[in-house]
């Protein structure tokens, strides 16, 4: 699965081969970890940072520590408290569901924008990761 890298904004160094981006989520986990066992080098905002992407990236991490616990949660944050629809996770397979809503309101232009769909992530063993966003739009402009 490919993201962009969170963790630029620490101000600690660490190697990374940067020249083929964006990283997957198994990458950016290995260096969370490897920021955790930097932890006294950075701020109390970093500090914070670091523990919000560590939940974000923890079946990643469970992983790469081979961690072989099952977890199968419905409408639960769960111990890593950040909820999902739907978490699935085990040594070999990962896979999450969230729904997407949304709803803004432009003054300016008189514009209303609402959004809903569903979107999941996954992965299968080190080798594949996938991820899928579906969004349907409606914008009207409020006369």
């Amino acid at each position: 699965m490919w993201c962009a890298l969170p963790i630029v904004a620490f101000d600690v160094s660490f190697k990374i081969f940067d020249a083929i981006r964006p990283y997957t989520r198994l990458t950016i986990a290995e260096k969370l970890l490897e920021l955790s066992n930097k932890v006294s080098a950075l701020s109390n905002t970093e500090k914070e940072q670091l523990d919000f992407y560590k939940r974000e990236y923890a079946f990643e991490i469970k992983f790469i520590e081979k961690d072989t616990t099952e977890i199968s949660e419905f409408f639960r944050s769960g111990d890593v408290n950040r909820f999902k629809l739907y978490k699935y996770y085990d040594s070999n397979f990962t896979f999450d569901v969230d729904p997407v809503f949304g709803l803004g309101y432009d003054f300016s232009k008189k514009n209303y924008h609402q959004y809903g769909g569903i979107k999941f992530k996954g992965r299968i063993s080190s080798f594949l990761g996938f991820y899928f966003d579906y969004r349907d739009n409606l914008e009207k402009v409020i006369i």
